[in-house]
């Protein structure tokens, strides 16, 4: 995750860290998207208008490591029956980032864009593109400060957009996993399939992944060179050590 000393908090409902951009977009495309403003944090994007009701705050103390950006109670604009509070934090202590939402009035998630995306535009995910029931008072999305969330998780691209017909067979949906520059441990994740189905708008498979650590082996020679004459014998000792995880021996 990279760092920035710049953001710009629009009253849209989304933050961006690229330097400059100033443009208070009320309808921004889906997360990932390489137009401008990338570097993006959407927790909550509609034209919101704050002069109308509610506020925006942000939050610091140089002694918590919690940094919250909070919309509260901020109406829709031309429409006052419409009203949202939820807040954006950062969690210095691990770098992760907080999507929670308060209470919502006919804010469910039908109006709205939710998402995060990378600075070059080309990675991100969205949540909620205008679809009803994914947005809801008590609801919290952690964006995670890992490799295993951004890099490693990778679902075959030729599916999206596919058609699963009705009452034919199943379609594989091919997704590989990258442990290149993880540490050893316990990752997890989901995948969310988002369909056109008012009952179930978000399908989620959660996903789990165990990385052991592996066995690294040093002997204490790198070779053994004897000379012995014919039905002599010779004992010799080599040390074995593994400095990774458990491996089983045999002979």
């Amino acid at each position: 995750m990279e760092s920035s000393s710049y953001a710009n908090i629009c009253s849209n409902g989304w933050i961006t860290f690229n330097t400059g951009f100033n443009e208070p977009i009320t309808d921004l495309p889906a997360c990932p998207n390489n137009a401008a403003p990338n570097a993006l944090l959407v927790p909550n994007n509609l034209d919101l208008d704050p002069s109308a009701g509610g506020s925006v705050y942000c939050y610091y103390h140089y002694a918590n490591p919690l940094r919250v950006i909070s919309w509260i109670d901020v109406p829709m604009r031309n429409n006052p029956n419409v009203r949202t509070t939820f807040q954006v934090i950062f969690d210095d202590r691990n770098n992760d980032i907080i999507f929670q939402y308060g209470p919502q009035v006919n804010c469910d998630g039908r109006y709205s864009l939710v998402g995060f995306e990378s600075p070059d535009g080309n990675k991100g995910l969205t949540y909620c593109n205008h679809q009803s029931g994914l947005i809801y008072e008590g609801l919290a999305i952690k964006i995670q400060n890992s490799l295993w969330v951004t890099d490693c998780l990778r679902v075959r691209k030729g599916f999206l957009g596919d058609t699963l017909h009705a009452r034919r067979a199943p379609k594989e949906i091919e997704f590989t996993i990258h442990v290149g520059g993880l540490i050893p441990g316990e990752y997890q994740s989901n995948i969310h399939i988002f369909p056109n189905d008012i009952n179930n708008p978000n399908v989620v498979v959660p996903v789990r992944l165990n990385l052991l650590d592996a066995p690294l082996i040093e002997t204490s020679v790198d070779s053994l060179v004897k000379q012995m004459l014919p039905e002599s014998q010779s004992a010799s000792t080599i040390y074995v050590r593994n400095w990774g995880g458990n491996i089983k021996l045999s002979e």
